[in-house]
């Protein structure tokens, strides 16, 4: 039997669903793409270039000994016989006072000065400002001919003495920051062994060659003849002092710490001076408030000072 019914073409199934997937998931990908693009270049961190090195500036170094400073403190400088703020006094100096710098003592914080009329002594560091250096200029240096080959100064022979009134500090090497091995007398003859090479230190033995050092040959003068034997004063007893009756007063004491200088009226002459935390009693001020008289406890010393550097003692 045959089938008389018309044959029909097989047509292809719908793909609806795989349009809708490409039209979805297509644009998704390339937003993403894009986005993380964008992403990527925004938070890239960009190469910078390499800052130059700065050179670290060198500390300045200190001044070639010696060299000229000047006084700064209003209220003055103490001038003391060691490198210690409780050391004896020596002298006062007034502000702006010059003076010349010899040595320099290990810490740095004290340095040996001379005055014009050659008396010698240590100051605090802080309460001086440098003014001059004695060290030449290097152009000097250099003008120098090259053929003229450099000389050490020959030593001077025999025996030298001291000059520096307070005593000279007997160092354990040819310069300043040296240490200490003691402190030669005012006039002390002693034997030169040799110089230095620049000539400002004498290698010298003060007798018995138990021991030698180095001292600055600024302050030596040569001993040019025997000196004769000074004769000794007969010694006298002097008589007590009848110690003066307490002043009435107000207790204070010295509060600045290099010390104060005392005159003998308000902004006259030097006297003495008062170290620091030193008590006094105040008898009287100036009439323009400026000035104070003032007397040691024991009554030793009396003098003006100047007004506000002292604090009442406890």
């Amino acid at each position: 039997m045959t089938d008389s019914r018309p044959s029909r073409t097989r047509r292809p199934r719908n793909r609806w669903w795989l349009s809708f997937l490409l039209a979805a998931v297509v644009p998704m990908g390339l937003s993403y793409f894009v986005v993380r693009q964008v992403l990527d270049r925004a938070l890239q961190v960009p190469n910078r270039p390499a800052l130059p090195e700065t050179a670290t500036a060198s500390p300045t170094p200190p001044p070639a000994l010696p060299y000229t400073a000047e006084v700064m403190p209003a209220t003055g400088l103490l001038l003391r016989q060691t490198a210690d703020a409780r050391a004896q006094v020596v002298a006062g100096l007034p502000q702006a006072e010059r003076v010349t710098v010899v040595a320099v003592d290990t810490s740095g914080d004290w340095v040996e000065v001379k005055l014009q009329n050659g008396l010698t002594g240590w100051a605090r560091a802080d309460a001086l400002t440098v003014i001059a250096t004695t060290t030449p200029p290097a152009s000097v240096a250099t003008a120098l001919p090259t053929s003229v080959p450099a000389t050490t100064p020959a030593p001077p022979a025999g025996r030298v003495r001291i000059t520096a009134t307070a005593g000279l500090t007997l160092r354990s090497g040819a310069d300043a920051a040296s240490g200490a091995l003691g402190t030669l007398a005012y006039n002390q003859e002693v034997q030169v062994l040799r110089q230095s090479g620049d000539g400002q230190w004498l290698q010298v033995d003060p007798g018995g060659g138990a021991i030698t050092g180095w001292v600055s040959s600024a302050f030596t003068a040569p001993v040019e003849t025997p000196a004769s034997p000074t004769p000794r004063p007969v010694a006298t007893v002097p008589p007590t002092p009848t110690p003066r009756p307490p002043a009435a007063g107000r207790p204070v004491r010295v509060a600045v710490e290099i010390g104060l200088i005392l005159r003998d009226a308000p902004n006259g002459n030097r006297i003495g001076g008062l170290e620091y935390r030193q008590e006094v009693l105040i008898l009287e001020t100036s009439p323009d408030g400026n000035w104070e008289k003032v007397r040691s406890v024991e009554g030793s010393l009396e003098g003006w000072v100047k007004a506000g550097n002292t604090e009442p003692a406890s």
